[in-house]
């Protein structure tokens, strides 16, 4: 009886993890088969008939679709143990969690107001978001330095490195308009080259603003890598910072070499602030970003955070993630995209792909304002940490995470850990027992999700 009462105990936390994931129950109830298989196995190990715990969770889905059914405009995503207030989830422990939900597909309930307001504040618009998505892109496809002797040219002989075969393995950069010439090469050129800081200068770099390259005029920085040609070298900024308002990896393959990045961030729309696209690699990405007022900040002392650690992830990763703010700054965040699925650290988890989130550090108690991700294109997904998680995927959290004070909208879906998923697999330290590193219990405090149709919020 008392290993029933465990198995019972483990399948309702499961399914109050998963409803943090997703307020779909529909998608719940796909997600249900991966944790049930475990709970089958330890019943039939018990000596109990698994198939009665199963039904009696198809039994409470039948109860929640038909609630659902009731709540078509906007429904919170149920925390993983958590209230209305907030609290949290410990592995093995059984809490309530709550559903609301309203009659109108034009009356938002509990705070939609003042998320409009939020993200009607400042930031780039939808409009401008795309104007600059659609340069970036131009800008990458149609290089203006495309061949080595060109980089030599604007960088001088020294700086460029090359093997007998003329592929370029090293490049050194000392200033804002080297680092910004590079960007503006072909990335086929630098694609496995080490680039690092040369001589001994004490200069911190900023690629924010235009900077004037040789004859080439005034050019601005374009971010490593591309997807033809992503970038598997290494960023060597020796003891200096670089501050950054565009993404700086369009694409990267993960190595030792390039896994650790330190930047602050002054961007003020919903592009990725490391990296578009991630190929894992089995590597640790190991990400501390300082988040700064931008250069044509109004004064005030509150730093905002509009943009999310990552877009796509393929493949194998370990996500390392610490956030702080200039000079101690008091932090809002303000995510907004109308171009797609949006996450406080990865947009989108690839079907197949594997991530483990080892650590989410340094965010604020409190905030200013209410903290908000919303994905407001057509089809778009929001969640506390990862928009849409594909088919297939595979989530750990290998420590705590309390995303608890963000309100996350979703267009199409949202969740309090995950905005949409589709047959995945979520496990709460390694090999699901609950633990982290040190063996201390791993709380979970997922964000509040909301999916708001009829209206573009």
């Amino acid at each position: 009886m008392r290993t029933a009462k465990r198995i019972t105990t483990a399948c309702l936390t499961a399914i109050m993890i998963f409803q943090a994931l997703a307020p779909s129950t529909e998608v719940f109830a796909q997600e249900l088969d991966a944790v049930m298989e475990a709970s089958v196995s330890a019943a039939r190990a018990a000596g109990n008939t698994a198939r009665s715990v199963h039904d009696a969770v198809a039994t409470a889905l039948e109860d929640a679709d038909q609630a659902a059914s009731d709540d078509t405009a906007a429904t919170p995503g149920a925390d993983a143990g958590t209230t209305e207030g907030g609290g949290s989830t410990n592995a093995g422990e059984s809490q309530d969690s709550t559903t609301d939900g309203a009659n109108s597909g034009d009356a938002p309930t509990e705070g939609d107001a003042s998320q409009d307001d939020a993200t009607a504040d400042d930031g780039a618009t939808d409009e401008e978001q795309t104007n600059d998505a659609d340069a970036d892109a131009a800008a990458q496809a149609n290089p203006t330095i495309d061949t080595v002797d060109a980089l030599r040219d604007v960088l001088g002989d020294n700086k460029v490195t090359t093997d007998d075969s003329g592929t370029v393995t090293a490049i050194t950069f000392g200033s804002n308009a080297d680092l910004i010439a590079i960007s503006n090469t072909d990335p086929a050129i630098y694609q496995n080259a080490i680039i690092s800081k040369g001589g001994s200068t004490g200069i911190d770099f900023d690629v924010c603003g235009a900077e004037t390259v040789g004859d080439l005029g005034s050019l601005t920085f374009q971010g490593f890598g591309s997807d033809d040609h992503p970038f598997k070298g290494a960023l060597d900024l020796g003891d200096r910072t670089l501050a950054a308002n565009k993404t700086l990896f369009n694409n990267i393959v993960l190595s030792d070499a390039n896994s650790t990045v330190k930047l602050t961030w002054k961007g003020t729309d919903a592009q990725p602030i490391v990296a578009a696209k991630v190929a894992g690699e089995s590597k640790t990405l190991s990400a501390t970003i300082t988040v700064d007022k931008p250069d044509d900040n109004n004064g005030t002392s509150i730093v905002k955070l509009t943009s999310p650690l990552v877009g796509e992830v393929a493949g194998m990763l370990t996500l390392n993630a610490t956030y702080a703010t200039s000079a101690n700054s008091p932090l809002a965040i303000n995510m907004q995209s109308s171009t797609g699925n949006l996450g406080l650290l990865v947009d989108t988890l690839a079907g197949g792909a594997s991530l483990t989130i080892a650590g989410l550090n340094g965010l604020p108690e409190s905030f200013n304002g209410i903290p908000t991700i919303d994905a407001t294109g057509a089809g778009a997904n929001a969640g506390g940490l990862i928009g849409e998680a594909g088919e297939g995927a595979a989530v750990t959290l290998a420590s705590n995470v309390d995303v608890s004070a963000l309100s996350v909208v979703g267009k199409n879906a949202a969740g309090g850990l995950i905005g949409k998923t589709n047959k995945i697999t979520l496990s709460v330290g390694a090999g699901n027992n609950g633990k982290d590193a040190s063996g201390k219990d791993i709380n979970v405090k997922p964000a509040r999700g909301w999916v708001v149709t009829g209206r573009h919020v």
